[in-house]
């Protein structure tokens, strides 16, 4: 396992935090983390993309300011955004296994893992919002999961497209 891809993705997921805005209303930002997440898991495969999205954790659970808004520590990690934080893991994992068990690296198949695999950070991010807040799943899906679906679809076409475009330059 080559060492600078796993923290060359990191570094990744940590510049797609610090590209964040406000949602007013919400203790969750909108960020590009995801996007660079599922790159990770596709361009990785499944284990070494969670591995960097783990080192990535790591980094921020250390006190580096890697999270969004600059945010780290343990508390952050168990916070109101912890369940996505700790989605990223599997997130990348799912998309990464989906492109490398196809064997396929065309853009139909790479399109549904990186949609896929960011529906399970949020999967995993709006149960952990509800009870870390003390919302309901109603309100946690209004404030977690509902507003952030079309730029969940746009980060998707995104990876998919400039992933598949970087294996065609590299063919």
């Amino acid at each position: 396992m080559k060492a600078g891809a796993l923290i060359a993705a990191a570094l990744g997921i940590v510049f797609g935090a610090w590209a964040e805005l406000e949602v007013p209303g919400s203790p969750v930002p909108v960020s590009l983390q995801t996007l660079m997440v599922v790159v990770a898991g596709i361009a990785l495969g499944p284990s070494r993309g969670a591995l960097a999205t783990a080192l990535y954790l790591a980094l921020g659970a250390i006190g580096l300011p890697v999270y969004a808004d600059g945010k780290s520590g343990v508390s952050t990690l168990f916070g109101a955004t912890g369940g996505y934080l700790f989605g990223f893991v599997l997130g990348a994992a799912v998309a990464g296994w989906l492109t490398w068990r196809s064997g396929k690296r065309e853009l139909r198949w790479v399109l549904p893992a990186a949609l896929l695999g960011q529906v399970v950070v949020v999967a995993i991010g709006v149960p952990w919002l509800a009870v870390a807040t003390g919302r309901t799943m109603e309100q946690a899906l209004a404030v977690g999961c509902w507003p952030f679906l079309p730029g969940l679809v746009i980060k998707a076409l995104m990876a998919a497209v400039g992933f598949w475009a970087w294996e065609r330059w590299r063919a």
